[in-house]
């Protein structure tokens, strides 16, 4: 299945959550270097409010910033599993996504989020959570950061929109890259969940934004038609 990631595919609304993406300012952290600094702020798949702040202050990250609005400081909120605490996980997947690195580093850094115990392998079972982790964070997250967009002229209905049509999506591209991952496998080692998640198309599930143009070549026919959501 093909895929294009050419300008002309880009529209108003993605152009708006990539812009509202870029405002996190994870764009000029490597991949590696995110990992190591959340990992040494956490302690068993958490991360304290606390720690989060010395995480955004290490990486400087948006939220460290004075001028940071209060809606993108929200945002985060997404990825709480308690009144103080963040996922571990989600984070990372977040910060992977949006960070600089090559292919390989960033399978092997996802890999690894995956795989708490260091096994060096993962079931079925653990790449499907993985892999709607990656669909879900730049699908159902990701576009909450602003409600609207002036530059692109994209509101949140809008938004609503173009999420609810790669919703229509997300089901296929993820049994597309859980099959080409585990071929026919009960479990893939690290070597071959790099291997095989760097194939292909499949890189595009690397960063946010190669994530919904993925979702757009899943989608139905008549999903290409305009969505409407009740407001």
């Amino acid at each position: 299945m093909g895929c294009s990631n050419s300008r002309e595919d880009i529209t108003a609304e993605e152009a708006a959550v990539r812009n509202s993406e870029s405002i996190l300012e994870y764009t000029g952290v490597q991949c590696t270097f995110l990992d190591m600094i959340h990992r040494k702020y956490s302690f068993e798949g958490k991360i304290h409010q606390d720690q989060w702040k010395d995480i955004c202050s290490q990486l400087n990250l948006a939220p460290s910033k004075s001028y940071t609005k209060q809606q993108v400081l929200n945002f985060f909120d997404n990825f709480k599993i308690g009144p103080s605490e963040y996922s571990l996980k989600k984070l990372l997947v977040l910060g992977i996504q949006l960070s600089s690195g090559s292919s390989y580093e960033k399978a092997k850094l996802l890999f690894e989020v995956q795989d708490e115990k260091g096994i060096g392998n993962l079931t079925k079972n653990q790449v499907e959570d993985l892999v709607n982790m990656m669909i879900d964070i730049p699908i159902e997250i990701n576009p909450k950061i602003l409600n609207k967009c002036e530059v692109n002229d994209v509101n949140e209905r809008d938004l609503r929109n173009y999420i609810v049509k790669l919703r229509k999506g997300k089901e296929k591209a993820s049994e597309n890259i859980v099959n080409g991952i585990m071929d026919e496998g009960q479990t893939v080692s690290c070597e071959e969940f790099i291997r095989k998640l760097t194939f292909g198309n499949r890189p595009l599930m690397l960063t946010a934004h190669g994530v919904r143009s993925y979702i757009k070549t899943c989608l139905p026919h008549e999903a290409s038609k305009p969505v409407k959501v009740e407001t």
